[in-house]
């Protein structure tokens, strides 16, 4: 055998001191040779791996594979590379192939060079899913986040959170500068802001103003840091949205405002309700010096007799009124140092006696705009023995005997209680008036199709036939002075007009008595919860801390604008759920005699509409599951800020409007 040369012998050296694996293979996929890598790597000595194919060593196949970049190399005479990953190996390997040519340019075989890229191709993946994670929450954010050149000035990319904000599309984003998001008298203090941070002297720059696309401006607070990317710096800015919060200290500051001018103006108050109280007393001085004269037309004289009520019913609540303002003046001057609660105290009573005169003025201008309320279930028959007691504790039915035939079977009607109330008032207090003496009234109330029919029939003095289409206009009346003005029955029929219901009146003359019939449809009744919309919003607090529902009141009330309603169980929240139909319910999960929960799951199984937030100081997982599984908008947590509860309310409504839009 033939010695080696030094050449030879230099070169086997070298081919086996290459760290890839390299193997020479002929035209039929044997293996000619291998270097040291390629046996060690598959635990073989050369030689035994010598005459087999590289299909059967590699991939332990019978075939070679489709994508084999030796079939490659043969048939296009070129070199090939690929990269694959071998699951017998565990590995990613980058395969180089290269044709070999015999002197008449034929391909003989190929030489492979295969190299372990696993830890290359697992940096790359691991980079790859770096950047997703990064995009996603970058992407997902809630605050909205701006990229900017730090020397340009100019944004490279923004989130979808800032494009909503901002009014602009991605493209847009990146085509604007910082020059073009802010108003155009704020960009020096903004660029000064900017350096700031670029420096990091600040990170959080505050209540900046920042103008959208459309030219509206918001303020945001703007969090920024710089950040290297591929060597290069940029600004990331987190924009929040800080309008709300700039609008609700403004309201606060107006407040605090208002409340000084409150105290200045108190100092006023005595003077001119003094005055205005002469001038009332020397108007009724006058009004009674000519009530004869007036008597002499109908009109008039039932305009004065009103005007004389109205104003008996006004003095008592402005003498409360003059009486607490002249208290809250002398308390300031003679005391260097107020008495809040005594100040607050008296000036709440102020409050509640002007509320008294602005009602008395509303139920008389409520005549003329036809009675807009907002509506419950009403049940009649209940409404009407309440009418009966208010006559009793008012006046008395002097021997009046009532007789009461009422259906059972009768629905309750949409309506609102109040008003139906004093129609049948005043329906009583007319019947018994007509009988001085002892007298007869029986009620009955009964179901005719879609109509539910209350009749009043008296044995009193009857009504003259001429006078019978003259009963429910305003300011008649057959009554002296002291028993009325005249507006009852025409405020009645309002009231029932504005319920799509009709009150007839029948007498068959003087001595005869008097039938008054009621007749109001039956819309939604029988327990079915229906809700109408209302001119304000309700809300009811269903909690059993009462300083609680004090606060929410107060807040919700005040601040909210709000009509506000709590009770301190779930029974009685049930129980006024139904009555008062509220727009939505703030409930607490944990109460005495019946939790949240249950309470919740009682009102649901008649309104499956009313918007439910709950509100806890403690709720574990199951609780909070059951409570979502009945349809809960919020899950609220004590304690918590006024202005936060207020904005989830006035989402939670608005969300319910555009609901109905759609």
């Amino acid at each position: 055998m033939k010695k080696p040369s030094i050449q030879e012998r230099n070169w086997e050296m070298s081919f086996n001191a290459i760290t890839d694996l390299i193997s020479v293979q002929d035209r039929d996929f044997k293996i000619i040779r291998v270097n040291k890598a390629y046996a060690d790597a598959f635990k073989m000595k050369p030689e035994e791996l010598i005459g087999k194919t590289c299909y059967e060593v590699v991939h332990k196949t019978r075939e070679p594979c489709p994508k084999c970049p030796h079939r490659q190399a043969l048939e296009t005479k070129k070199p090939v590379k690929e990269e694959f990953f071998e699951p017998r190996l565990g590995l990613y390997l980058a395969v180089s192939v290269a044709p070999i040519f015999d002197k008449r340019g034929e391909v003989t075989g190929t030489i492979h060079m295969v190299r372990d890229i696993t830890e290359c191709k697992q940096a790359e993946e691991a980079l790859i899913e770096s950047e997703t994670w990064f995009k996603s929450i970058f992407d997902n954010a809630t605050e909205g986040i701006l990229l900017a050149d730090l020397e340009k000035q100019t944004f490279f990319t923004g989130n979808k959170a800032i494009c909503q904000m901002l009014g602009y599309e991605q493209e847009e984003i990146e085509n604007l500068s910082l020059m073009d998001i802010h108003p155009q008298e704020d960009i020096p203090y903004v660029l000064e802001q900017f350096e700031k941070q670029a420096k990091q002297e600040i990170t959080l720059a505050t209540d900046l103003p920042v103008k959208k696309k459309d030219g509206s401006v918001f303020y945001a607070d703007i969090n920024s840091n710089p950040i290297t990317l591929a060597g290069k710096t940029y600004m990331m800015g987190f924009f929040r949205d800080i309008t709300e919060r700039k609008k609700a200290q403004e309201k606060e500051k107006k407040r605090t405002k208002d409340l000084e001018r409150a105290q200045q103006a108190s100092l006023n108050i005595m003077e001119d309700l003094d005055r205005r109280s002469k001038e009332l007393e020397a108007s009724m001085n006058e009004l009674r010096s000519t009530q004869e004269k007036l008597i002499q037309a109908e009109k008039i004289a039932a305009l004065g007799r009103l005007t004389a009520a109205v104003a008996h019913e006004l003095n008592n609540p402005l003498a409360s009124v003059i009486g607490f303002s002249e208290a809250v003046l002398l308390h300031g001057l003679r005391n260097k140092e107020l008495n809040r609660d005594r100040l607050k105290n008296s000036i709440d009573r102020v409050l509640n006696n002007a509320y008294r005169c602005k009602s008395i003025i509303n139920r008389l201008l409520s005549y003329g705009e036809g009675f807009a309320a907002e509506s419950s279930l009403v049940d009649i028959n209940e409404t009407i023995d309440k009418s009966i007691s208010r006559v009793l504790g008012q006046t008395g039915l002097k021997g009046v005997k009532i007789v009461k035939e009422y259906s059972n079977n009768i629905p309750k009607i949409m309506g609102r209680k109040f008003q139906l109330s004093q129609v049948f008032l005043n329906i009583i207090l007319n019947a018994s008036q007509a009988m001085p003496e002892n007298g007869k009234l029986k009620i009955k109330t009964g179901r005719k199709g879609d109509y539910i029919e209350a009749l009043f029939k008296d044995t009193g003095k009857g009504i003259k036939k001429d006078n019978l289409n003259k009963v429910f206009e305003p300011f008649f009346t057959t009554s002296d002075m002291v028993k009325g003005t005249g507006m009852g029955l025409s405020i009645s029929a309002s009231i029932i007009k504005a319920h799509q219901g009709e009150i007839l009146v029948e007498s068959e003359g003087e001595g005869k008595g008097a039938t008054f019939t009621v007749k109001l449809p039956v819309k939604n009744g029988g327990g079915v919860m229906t809700r109408k919309k209302k001119l304000v919003p309700q809300i009811l607090v269903i909690d059993d801390e009462p300083d609680l529902c004090y606060l929410l009141e107060d807040i919700l009330g005040g601040e909210g604008g709000y009509e506000v309603i709590t009770t301190p169980d779930g029974f009685e929240g049930i129980k006024r759920n139904e009555d008062s139909n509220p727009d939505l319910i703030l409930l607490d999960l944990k109460m005495p005699q019946m939790g949240g929960i249950e309470t919740l799951r009682r009102i649901r199984k008649k309104d499956k509409d009313v918007i439910v937030i709950i509100l806890t100081g403690y709720g574990d997982a199951e609780t909070v599951r059951d409570a979502a599984d009945l349809d809960v908008y919020e899950y609220i947590s004590k304690p918590f800020k006024n202005h936060d509860i207020i904005s989830v309310i006035e989402e939670a409504l608005a969300s319910r409007e555009k609901e109905k839009d759609a």
